[in-house]
């Protein structure tokens, strides 16, 4: 395989091995859960702003009102760090990754048996 070939698997591989080390890296923090994740985020912002700009001169400019979705969603993401990184102090790493990666599955049951939703084959 040619190098350029075997990118993604390494960054596949980088990757996951980030999120596996992700509680552990908040636990040795020792800092207040909103703490460790304004730095996650504002590290991976530093990070990833070049990349936005660099494609941002190929696309053709957004508009103001296409930005208010993507900002209420960063800010529930925001508070999902949060409430993570905090939950991180009350119980072990494995119960609160586990907890906050099967959050679909719990939104799922709760429409289905409490609002009586019908889940589409698609979820």
């Amino acid at each position: 395989m040619t190098k350029n070939r075997l990118l993604p698997y390494f960054a596949l591989a980088a990757g996951i091995s980030a999120l596996s080390f992700s509680a552990m890296f908040v636990l040795w923090a020792e800092a207040p859960g909103p703490i460790t994740g304004f730095y996650r985020l504002l590290i991976s912002t530093i990070l990833l702003t070049p990349l936005f700009y660099q494609q941002q001169r190929q696309l053709a400019p957004l508009e103001t009102k296409y930005m208010l979705l993507p900002i209420i969603a960063g800010i529930f993401t925001a508070f999902d760090f949060a409430f993570w990184n905090s939950s991180l102090k009350y119980t072990t790493a494995a119960n609160a990754t586990l907890l906050g990666n099967t959050a679909p599955l719990w939104v799922a049951l709760m429409a289905l048996f409490i609002f009586r939703e019908k889940l589409r084959g698609v979820f």
